[in-house]
């Protein structure tokens, strides 16, 4: 079954910081997802969940599907997401990017300005990060890796098979697949971002250094990145929890 014509998704990307969140959004999810992320908003800006929450719900409120792009670790940033979705009868997709540290870590180094995040932050989004399941309240949980082609490759995330009689959230093109290929249906085949959406680079990390570097925001004369108290604010880790 295919999603419902008129029905919006709330896509909430659960991963972290320099895992291709960005990137899958712009290559899979940006003709038809409005964007909603806390790194759009300015610099020390206040209030940034409840200016979250206010565009995710005018864009649910004129029909519109949103993507949330944030690392969006546990249930406390979903929980609001899927409130929201509910109140405006949306579904609610996870994208989950499954953490590799050691290589979100390398990629983090290679980024300029403020973009690049304190180590620190990237870990302790890491000590958050918990897996989204369908039990949470997501319609699907669809797990996302980079296929070394430049592309990502999307199937559910194991143990989240959507029973038979289910209706598909918006995916990336080339998803939800037809019956005879859907991985729901015990095959596992993979369903990969068509040729022509993938940059024409050979390798992963060259496909999210590049984009970065195209589509990098201006920076601040001599920033070196996000500072501890952003990256802090950005992996849900407050104040109180490392001071005595």
């Amino acid at each position: 079954m295919r999603e419902r014509e008129g029905v919006p998704d709330v896509a909430v990307l659960v991963g972290l910081q320099a895992s291709g969140k960005s990137t899958f959004y712009r290559q899979c999810l940006a003709d038809r997802y409005d964007l909603v992320s806390k790194d759009l908003f300015p610099r020390g800006a206040r209030n940034k969940q409840r200016r979250q929450m206010a565009l995710v719900e005018e864009a649910l409120a004129a029909g519109r599907p949103v993507a949330v792009d944030n690392t969006n670790p546990s249930p406390e940033e979903w929980g609001p997401l899927l409130a929201a979705a509910r109140a405006h009868g949306a579904t609610a997709t996870a994208y989950w990017f499954p953490p590799d540290v050691a290589a979100a870590l390398r990629r983090n180094a290679a980024r300029r300005g403020r973009e690049r995040v304190p180590e620190v932050g990237l870990r302790a989004t890491f000590g958050r990060l918990r897996g989204p399941s369908r039990s949470d309240g997501f319609d699907a949980v669809l797990e996302v890796r980079f296929d070394g082609r430049g592309g990502f490759a999307v199937r559910p995330a194991p143990g989240e098979e959507a029973p038979a009689a289910r209706r598909h959230p918006p995916g990336p093109p080339g998803y939800p697949p037809t019956d005879a290929q859907d991985p729901t249906h015990g095959g596992g085949t993979e369903v990969t971002v068509p040729e022509e959406n993938r940059p024409k680079t050979t390798t992963t990390d060259d496909v999210i250094e590049s984009t970065d570097t195209e589509e990098r925001r201006e920076q601040q004369p001599g920033g070196t990145g996000r500072s501890l108290r952003e990256a802090m604010e950005e992996a849900g880790v407050k104040r109180e929890d490392y001071e005595e």
